[in-house]
């Protein structure tokens, strides 16, 4: 994991006070509009899709974890920041544009127009600040697809509060519609945005993203646009199961596709490091494997090495990735010291491990 330099740092604690103010802020919206008790039952609520998502991230961002601090920056931006400003500008825009001869008209074009490109604005500017002040944060697409899930669930989250407050009197057929039917809604929406992000940030253009993020952003917004015209249009559920399923199954099958990938890169640059003789081609091999991560820390948790064993996984997957960075042409001065470091951290756990540095 790359040091938090003084900037990432102020940037890091701006952020996650920002996002904290913001989800004080209409959460205090929340209980003067609907009441204590409503509001507790629609949190309690709120956390089951959630829940679901975030463990979705984890299986995710499995391969190498991303720094918690990022983490947290990303949901509590999308829960406060961009939950709480999509709020002020959805309704002051409506508002604005709003004539009161056609409640069922305003409502559509607030629903259909304005809101996805207000939420999916303020979701996705996380993920461009990430990228502009902690590009290491990002190695690529699936980097970027975490961030933008946990932005779009901690949105999600808040919104849940705020929608299941308001129709208390139908929470069971809204907690189906919103947290059974369609938990992963906004996060299907803003992956179009970590996806271009992602790519952005393997691109030896240093400007690519000044291209790749309107796309992504305009991606996001259609989607999401698409998704809130289909619960007015009269055939939401037509829409649903013919369009909306075969999206997000869609959206599946590419993030199972980019995890293997992602292996495949991690064990090809391993073996690089075996050719050089930092690791043995059985160490390469296992890993790019799940199994043989399992297998291998069964082996170490039965001679009392479990922890070396995780450290040297950890520090060797790292070094795949910076490897990875300079063999695109990405590598930036501190990605050499890194590796130097790694490198060093690497044969200090080999030899906790095995008792010698040597190759076995």
């Amino acid at each position: 994991m790359a040091e938090r330099s003084r900037p990432t740092l102020v940037f890091e604690t701006i952020g996650m006070a920002l996002g904290l103010a913001g989800v004080v802020a209409l959460t205090g919206v929340i209980l003067t509009s609907f009441g204590a008790q409503a509001t507790t039952l629609a949190t309690v609520a709120a956390l089951v899709p959630l829940a679901g998502v975030l463990v979705a991230v984890r299986w995710i961002d499995r391969w190498e974890y991303e720094p918690k601090s990022m983490l947290i920056l990303a949901l509590v931006w999308g829960a406060g920041v961009a939950a709480f400003s999509s709020y002020l500008l959805n309704t002051a825009i409506v508002g604005a544009i709003s004539t009161g001869a056609d409640p069922f008209r305003d409502m559509m074009i607030g629903s259909a127009l304005v809101a996805p490109v207000v939420e999916e604005t303020t979701k996705g500017l996380v993920l461009l600040l990430i990228l502009l002040l902690r590009p290491r944060a990002i190695d690529g697409v699936v980097d970027g697809i975490v961030y933008a899930a946990l932005s779009a669930a901690g949105f999600a989250f808040t919104e849940n509060i705020l929608y299941f407050a308001r129709y208390s009197d139908t929470l069971v057929g809204t907690f189906v519609a919103r947290a059974l039917m369609s938990p992963f809604a906004h996060v299907s929406f803003t992956m179009m945005i970590g996806i271009t992000i992602g790519i952005a940030a393997r691109h030896r253009n240093r400007w690519a993203w000044t291209w790749l993020f309107p796309l992504g952003l305009t991606l996001a917004i259609t989607l999401h646009a698409l998704w809130n015209y289909s619960t007015f249009s009269g055939r939401w559920t037509l829409l649903y199961w013919a369009l909306q399923v075969p999206i997000f199954a869609v959206l599946a099958f590419v993030v199972v596709w980019l995890r293997r990938e992602e292996a495949k890169m991690i064990r090809r640059r391993s073996l690089e490091y075996a050719r050089a003789g930092w690791l043995t081609e059985r160490e390469a091999h296992m890993l790019g494997s799940f199994q043989e991560r399992n297998r291998a820390a069964a082996w170490a948790r039965s001679i009392g090495r479990h922890e070396a064993m995780k450290d040297m996984k950890r520090t060797a997957t790292r070094l795949a990735y910076n490897r990875e960075r300079a063999a695109s042409g990405r590598a930036k001065p501190l990605d050499h010291a890194e590796q130097t470091r790694l490198l060093q951290e690497l044969t200090a756990q080999r030899t906790a491990i095995y008792g010698t540095p040597a190759l076995t």
